[in-house]
């Protein structure tokens, strides 16, 4: 009933206080997520918390949010959140035949104070060339963010595709790859 009259139940818990089951308007928590929030000043009953989305459950179609946890927290604090990644600018790598962007990140889990979470991490790849990694520890993160993965583990590759690889072997063997 709650939620197709357009409210969507949540619960706040943390900094060693009781938990609340509150109720807001659905339309306006999918329009913060889509924003990236990460940190909300939630007014319930008069008082301001600063909360942070700790996890929001979907449908079984994963269009429709149907519930979100929210923690306390004080925004001076330590905290670990999951942050939306973006990459910028055009490898030149990929002006080499053959070759794709190799991403398997789409999010980064960083430390920072409550208070500094960025909304997304952007980082540009325009100087990436063919057969190049960026890891982790080679990214240049914002002030105060840490990232909580190892440094060495390969975040954006301009990778040779298969077909090139083929090509480039048969050619160092000196012969010609045919195909019919």
């Amino acid at each position: 009933r709650l939620r197709k009259s357009g409210q969507l139940p949540m619960v706040i818990y943390g900094h060693k206080q009781t938990p609340e089951h509150i109720q807001t308007n659905a339309l306006n928590m999918n329009k913060t997520l889509h924003a990236h929030a990460h940190l909300i000043n939630l007014v319930c009953e008069g008082n301001t918390q600063a909360v942070v989305i700790k996890d929001v459950q979907w449908d079984h179609m994963g269009s429709n949010i149907i519930h979100v946890d929210l923690e306390r927290v004080d925004i001076n604090e330590m905290i670990t959140v999951t942050v939306d990644v973006e990459l910028k600018g055009e490898a030149i790598g990929l002006k080499t035949a053959n070759t794709y962007i190799d991403h398997p990140f789409d999010t980064i889990e960083i430390t920072c104070t409550a208070g500094n979470i960025p909304s997304v991490l952007t980082f540009d790849i325009s100087e990436l060339d063919a057969g190049e990694s960026y890891t982790i520890g080679k990214l240049t993160f914002p002030e105060g963010v840490t990232p909580t993965m190892e440094s060495n583990i390969p975040f954006v590759t301009v990778q040779y595709s298969k077909r090139a690889v083929a090509d480039a072997d048969a050619e160092a063997e000196g012969t010609e790859e045919v195909t019919e």
